[in-house]
């Protein structure tokens, strides 16, 4: 039976404070509940709303825009794993025989919801929401073997261009450049066809994004080929598990340069480096061959895994 008394509230964009006083206490981040893509893409789908369960534990209810089958509600749990008690997973696993419904459990969650399952209840991989985790002081340097793909691919780039690159910090707080990367973003999106968003809801989705980045905090930065434009990232400073991460929304080149986003991570890292990041997130593979294939070659020191919490008949 659903418990009737659970208070769900609206999480919107003023609520971040509240909102972080349960995704901080996570070990791990997971790129799908960080406040500024709870307020864009999954509240693209709908209303987004939170039920707090304990202190520092929230239950989160939202649509996923990018779910090709027929739109559910989802539920998760945000917050410390230490706070999980057995009468929350029976929660969980009443939410999750609804119709429609679909519970997501995070690899920071995986360990204490697993304790208190009934042997016919299992956590199964969600394919699509694994993130792809790098080192920043690694990039930073590509000194390390795992990283001579990277360091041949920047010298192919340097022999073949003369031309002298530069990433620099966006001001998001001026109108003009919000809708530079906007219309960039389009105009490369005519050229380049993003296999891993057929829709074009990205498009969509980052104009969201920039028309709250004041609220939302987030970030961007520019990488220019002989002072014009090729490509661009916007971000979030996440905290979790007393790591510092980069969280990479959007990632946006011209492809005019064979090369250049490799280049770009590279000084991307250096950048933040100097500011004290500990990783980079670049987020979910949409369970998209090509796109898991990529993001598994710029060598991620870990993946963070989400599951989907189902029954298995005896």
């Amino acid at each position: 039976m659903i418990n009737t008394e659970l208070q769900y509230k609206k999480i919107g964009v003023d609520d971040k404070l509240f909102y972080n006083r349960f995704y901080s206490a996570q070990p791990l981040p997971n790129s799908d509940y960080c406040f500024s893509v709870v307020q864009t893409w999954l509240a693209y789908g709908g209303e987004v709303t939170g039920a707090p369960l304990a202190d520092r534990l929230l239950l989160l209810k939202y649509v996923d825009v990018l779910d090709k089958d027929e739109p559910q509600h989802n539920y998760t749990l945000i917050g410390d794993p230490q706070d999980i008690r057995h009468e929350h997973i029976q929660e969980l696993i009443n939410l999750a025989r609804i119709p429609h419904a679909k519970v997501i459990v995070t690899q920071s969650h995986k360990e204490a919801v697993e304790q208190f399952l009934p042997e016919s209840w299992r956590l199964d991989e969600e394919q699509g929401l694994k993130d792809y985790v790098y080192s920043v002081a690694g990039y930073a340097a590509l000194d390390s073997p795992e990283y001579r793909r990277i360091r041949r691919e920047i010298s192919i780039f340097k022999r073949d261009n003369s031309e002298h690159v530069t990433i620099e910090d966006l001001d998001l707080n001026v109108w003009t450049n919000k809708e530079f990367l906007v219309n960039n973003h389009h105009t490369w999106d005519k050229t380049f066809q993003y296999e891993n968003d057929p829709d074009r809801t990205e498009g969509v989705i980052m104009q969201e994004t920039l028309l709250r980045s004041d609220k939302l905090g987030v970030r961007c930065v520019v990488i220019k080929v002989d002072g014009r434009a090729e490509g661009f990232m916007i971000y979030t400073e996440v905290q979790a598990g007393g790591k510092l991460y980069a969280d990479v929304h959007h990632a946006r080149f011209s492809y005019r340069y064979k090369h250049l986003n490799d280049l770009a991570f590279h000084l991307f890292a250096k950048l933040i480096a100097s500011r004290e990041y500990d990783y980079i997130n670049f987020e979910r593979d949409a369970d998209i061959p090509g796109l898991r294939v990529h993001k598994q070659m710029l060598k991620p020191v870990f993946t963070i895994t989400a599951y989907n919490l189902q029954e298995h008949k005896l």
